[in-house]
Order: C-alpha cells, then sequence, then structure tokens
C-alpha cells in the first residue's frame, strides 16, 4: 500500500512523531500501527516515504 493510503489511518500522536523523527529508527510500538494501517514494516521508513514526510514537515502538498 502507498504512504498516501496508509499514513492518513495513523493516530494524531503517531502522524506528529513522524513529523519529528524523520531518521530515527521506528519503534515497535509505531511500527505496530503503521502495519495496522496496511503499511510497510521494519524500524525504518523507505527512503520514498521518508521524503514525504520531509516534504510535508516543510508544509509540501503531497495530496494527503
Amino acid at each position: 500500500m502507498e504512504f498516501t493510503q496508509w499514513f492518513p489511518k495513523l493516530s494524531e500522536d503517531t502522524k506528529v512523531w513522524f513529523l519529528q523523527n524523520m531518521e530515527t529508527p521506528i519503534p515497535p510500538e509505531i511500527s505496530a500501527e503503521v502495519v495496522a494501517a496496511g503499511g510497510p514494516s521494519g524500524d525504518m521508513l523507505s527512503a520514498a516515504d521518508a521524503e514525504l514526510v520531509e516534504r510535508m514537515n516543510n508544509g509540501d502538498d503531497i495530496g494527503i
């Protein structure tokens, strides 16, 4: 599933965590929420997903 499909399903706290911790390993509880929302498993975002988080952090409209 694409980032723009699973990211909106996350809690507001988790979305904020991603915006504040773009290059930090993803803690297990955050990873579990991502997987439950249909996102990828793992302890880091893909380069493409990390770029979208960075763009959101910069105020860019990425279609979410």
